[in-house]
């Protein structure tokens, strides 16, 4: 595969079989644990808030800054970590890569 982090495996390690667990895991992760489900149910809450508020906050005239509010909602809530960075961005600001939301206001379409 293109761009796999096992890409050069092979040559470091000569004997190593790589397999698709895939199967595996969705069995394995299939069924959660008891104690666990509070936990989805807590973050599916605060998920769903999140949206909530991004979809409240995304208007014509309203900043980028202003349709980030997703995310500082859900950290209100309970949120410790974002593991993806919130892409609000217009104009020239959405062809820079590390992009963060700015005072600019947002256009229809």
């Amino acid at each position: 595969m293109p761009g796999s982090p096992t890409a050069g495996w092979g040559s470091i390690f000569p004997r190593l079989e790589m397999v698709d667990a895939s199967g595996f895991w969705a069995d394995l992760t299939a069924i959660k644990h008891p104690p666990g489900i509070p936990v989805i149910e807590e973050e599916l809450r605060i998920a769903g808030a999140g949206v909530a508020a991004a979809l409240e906050a995304i208007r014509p005239g309203a900043t980028e800054i202003e349709a980030s509010a997703a995310e500082s909602t859900m950290r209100v809530m309970g949120l410790a970590i974002n593991p993806f960075i919130p892409v609000v961005a217009s104009g020239a600001n959405a062809a820079i890569w590390e992009r963060v939301a700015t005072h600019l206001p947002l256009a229809a379409g």
